[in-house]
């Protein structure tokens, strides 16, 4: 009835078995085949992973291996021009930076004892073994995360990691109050333009806050005031309006903050860029207030309303730093295109570009605003005219980036901070340096001249403050280390 015999249903049945089986058996193909590769890509995944971290390893070794090798050539050098009290702060700071090293290879753990043998003689060959004692027993106890001078030359304030904030005669001869408390942790400072007021920003559990403080009482004034969340990067900055009306905090997420504690309507102003806002400045009159960020603008605001008072000054890259003139018609801003800017703010467009080889990170006006300095991480400052962006007779070379810049007027000194662990001083009129080359146990962030240019302020990662003296003739570096007496390099 079905119009087929039984044998040709079989038959059929037979083929449809046997095309499923083929089917089945490609499939099982295909699936093995993909796991197979999926196999192969985990393993391939993970040995590349594997050879990235190896490769990070490396890197971080090769980075540590050039900062050793570099501070045992700045020691050597100095050793065979000036004997080994110049020279053993550098070789200390090379053992040290190999002790200190967790993933240290046993390659670099033989350096520690070939120098510890090498310091050993020098020690005998000096008259003062002291000095490396006291040097080192303060990086054990090292943790200041900022400093600041104040505008009187008076007082010396440093912020701890662990929230405390010490203030110093300038001769770090006492203490001049008892520690102030910020919190869980202090990160960046500012003082007043009296130098009787300190604001200071740090961590409160999971949010950073601001303080304003009496350092003549040692008392808290104004807040804490929630602003933001410090980050990762060490960016944060503390800097007083002039008049004293407000503090600008800089370095918190995609904002600058105007923060006015005596406006009891509107105390705190979000001053807004389109991406991390990386540093602010005002003139010393307090006409304008700019600001700069990732978002690679320059922006200028009102020191009253906080309004802005211009169109964004817009850069090729990020703008790094930047500064005023003191009659606030000219700024000079760090992109990270390599190039620096000299602008007009009159006409708002630049009048010079100052050309680097890499990222400009620091940028200073100086002379009375004849000079504009400018630090990369091509590891140069160098110095130009601030009118006509002409460049300088001389660059100052450093093995890492120069990430800050100071000038004393008083006696045409500029101060440079490197990312190689040191700091160096040079004599505009000579084009030469003032001292050697200053050590450090880390690179150094901050130099801050006195007033009268003769003494220098730095704070370096290893958390140290140090005061250098700069004698006029025959000059000599003399380092303050906080928890110890005076050490004399000679």
């Amino acid at each position: 009835p079905l119009g087929v015999s039984f044998d040709e249903l079989r038959q059929r049945h037979a083929v449809r078995r046997q095309r499923q089986l083929t089917i089945a058996a490609s499939l099982t193909l295909v699936i093995a085949g993909v796991m197979g590769f999926l196999a192969i890509e985990a393993r391939r995944q993970a040995g590349r992973a594997d050879r990235m971290r190896t490769l990070a390893e490396g890197r971080e070794a090769q980075v540590r291996r050039r900062l050793v090798l570099s501070q045992l050539d700045r020691g050597w050098e100095q050793y065979d021009a000036e004997g080994a009290a110049r020279a053993m702060p550098w070789f200390v700071q090379a053992l040290q930076s190999v002790e200190q090293s967790p993933g240290a290879s046993e390659t670099e753990r033989g350096w520690s004892a070939v120098l510890r043998t090498l310091l050993g003689r020098m020690r005998r060959e000096m008259a003062l073994p002291e000095a490396v004692a006291a040097f080192q027993e303060d990086r054990e106890r090292a943790s200041a995360t900022d400093v600041a001078l104040s505008p009187d030359g008076r007082r010396v304030a440093i912020a701890k990691d662990d929230g405390t904030i010490e203030l110093w005669s300038s001769d770090f001869a006492r203490q001049t109050a008892q520690p102030l408390m910020h919190g869980r942790r202090a990160v960046a400072l500012g003082f007043g333009p009296e130098g009787n007021r300190l604001a200071s920003y740090g961590r409160d559990g999971e949010e950073g806050t601001v303080r304003l403080w009496d350092v003549d009482a040692g008392a808290l004034l104004h807040g804490p005031q929630s602003i933001g969340e410090p980050t990762a990067f060490g960016q944060e900055s503390v800097t007083f309006l002039p008049q004293g009306t407000g503090v600008v905090i800089a370095g918190v997420g995609d904002s600058v903050y105007a923060w006015t504690p005596y406006d009891t309507t509107r105390p705190l102003h979000r001053l807004a860029h389109e991406g991390p806002a990386w540093h602010a400045a005002t003139d010393p009159e307090g006409r304008i207030l700019a600001t700069s960020g990732q978002d690679g603008t320059v922006r200028l605001w009102d020191t009253r309303s906080f309004e802005a008072v211009s169109a964004p000054l817009r850069h090729p890259d990020r703008v790094e730093r930047i500064a005023l003139s003191r009659d606030a018609t000219r700024l000079a801003s760090a992109c990270g295109s390599g190039v620096g800017f000299i602008w007009n703010l009159g006409t708002e467009r630049p009048l010079a570009a100052l050309q680097h080889d890499a990222g400009v990170v620091s940028v200073a006006f100086g002379m009375d605003d004849r000079l504009v300095a400018t630090g990369s991480w091509d590891g140069t400052a160098r110095i130009w005219d601030a009118r006509s962006g002409r460049r300088g007779d001389f660059s100052i070379r450093h093995q890492g980036a120069v990430v800050d810049l100071a000038f004393s007027d008083s006696r045409r000194l500029l101060a440079t901070a490197g990312m190689d662990g040191a700091a160096n001083v040079w004599d505009l009129a000579s084009h030469r340096p003032l001292l050697g080359a200053l050590p450090h146990g880390g690179p150094v962030v901050r130099v801050v001249f006195d007033e009268a240019g003769e003494r220098l302020l730095t704070l370096s990662r290893d958390g140290i403050p140090r005061w250098w003296r700069l004698r006029a003739a025959d000059p000599a570096d003399v380092v303050h280390d906080l928890d110890s007496p005076v050490t004399q390099v000679d």
